[in-house]
């Protein structure tokens, strides 16, 4: 049966991602990703002359050919008592986007898991009873895949509490903490994490808004001073203690980690290279059990990535698995073949506006300047691109006298 299952879900698969065949050369022919930059995001092909007024208008082609064919999808995820039902749902999930991901040409990527600690080994990849942390797809055949994939959730023991139940925590720590970075790179050669090429895609899944959750009862919010701790529940005390500030002289909590905290620390470590965060969370209230992970629908709406209902994975396994590998497979295949971050080729005045549209469209809104004359547009994936596409970008100089007057 479950042979019969696999068959069925990957036809599907094939349906839905049959249109991105044609974005892809061989692997042969496809572009590193510094070949790929030079000529796109550096060097803009067509830029008018704008030194003194007027606006300075680049553009920017880009032709859907694999940014980098060196790339990492990695899975951190609650693992506390109640995700006894939904862990091993996503883990099934995880493990057939892997197979089909490298059906559809990825034969370098590479795939991890990061169990959701908040202390002590946060951030660490975990290893399959082989001692494998990192399985990539050029060490294995094609039919291998799935199950190498599924065998690092083997030692996952779904009965964690507080402290297991921040796959964003952990997905931070991976980015940030010097240390676990090197631990990382060490278990997976560079591969997973670490690589100085390697674009990096989180999707994390839990069942806890644990990056929202406030030390009061009934609030459940850091977006704001918590309130006194003697109000606290143990559970939003234990990751308060580790995810807020607490401030001696008022008795209140104050938030320091947020969504934006994790956005920042994932496009600080990416850089120019393709990254992005997608989370499997519950998007309704479950009767005051667990509430809606508005934090983790933030991270992803702001990083390319997707949210999906986890409670699909309670109510039908085989239909969310099939929704995973639905959504996840073309979203990562369109953040792989499109450069999400452009390079004007001056400065951007930061007095006057500008603005930024794809194939025409108004992406201004969604994008965001992070340097002197870097942009980043944070939902080139989700545009359905394929093909050339052309980016244009409109603004003042900075230093001219346009922006000084």
């Amino acid at each position: 049966m479950m042979k019969r299952n696999t068959h069925r879900l990957f036809g599907l698969l094939s349906i839905n991602v049959l249109f991105l065949a044609v974005l892809f050369t061989s692997c042969q022919e496809r572009l590193s990703f510094s070949s790929f930059a030079s000529r796109t995001g550096k060097n803009p092909p067509a830029s008018n002359d704008c030194s003194e007024g007027g606006v300075c208008t680049d553009i920017f082609s880009q032709d859907g050919q694999f940014v980098t064919d060196k790339a990492a999808l990695i899975f951190p995820i609650d693992t506390s008592g109640s995700m006894q039902t939904e862990g091993p749902t996503f883990a099934k999930a995880a493990a057939k986007v892997a197979e089909a991901l490298v059906a559809e040409g990825f034969d370098k990527m590479c795939f991890g898991v990061l169990p959701g600690y908040i202390t002590g080994n946060s951030g660490k990849l975990v290893s399959n009873s082989n001692g494998e942390y990192c399985i990539c797809a050029n060490q294995y055949a094609l039919g291998d895949i799935e199950q190498k994939v599924l065998s690092i959730f083997d030692n996952i023991n779904w009965s964690g509490g507080a402290l297991n139940e921040a796959p964003e925590m952990a997905t931070y720590n991976a980015l940030t903490d010097q240390s676990v970075i090197d631990y990382n790179i060490q278990v997976s050669g560079g591969s997973c994490i670490g690589g100085a090429d390697t674009a990096v895609f989180f999707f994390a899944s839990g069942d806890e808004n644990s990056i929202g959750e406030a030390v009061s009862d009934g609030s459940h919010t850091f977006e704001r001073e918590g309130t006194a701790i003697d109000h606290a529940s143990d559970e939003t005390r234990a990751r308060a203690d580790y995810m807020s500030t607490f401030d001696s002289g008022t008795g209140k909590y104050v938030d320091t980690f947020t969504p934006q905290t994790v956005v920042d620390a994932l496009y600080s470590y990416c850089g120019t290279l393709p990254c992005g965060y997608s989370f499997s969370g519950h998007t309704t209230d479950r009767s005051g059990v667990e509430e809606p992970n508005v934090a983790n629908q933030q991270i992803a709406s702001l990083t390319n990535g997707i949210f999906l209902d986890i409670q699909q994975a309670r109510d039908d396994q085989a239909a969310f698995v099939q929704s995973f590998v639905d959504q996840v497979a073309p979203n990562l295949l369109n953040s792989l073949s499109y450069v999400n971050v452009i390079d004007a080729q001056y400065d951007i005045c930061d007095a006057k506006p500008w603005t930024v549209s794809v194939n025409g469209i108004d992406v201004t809104a969604s994008s965001v300047k992070i340097a002197s004359n870097r942009i980043r547009i944070n939902n080139l994936a989700s545009l359905g691109l394929s093909g050339t596409i052309s980016i244009e970008l409109n603004y003042t100089r900075a230093g001219s006298f346009a922006c000084d007057n």
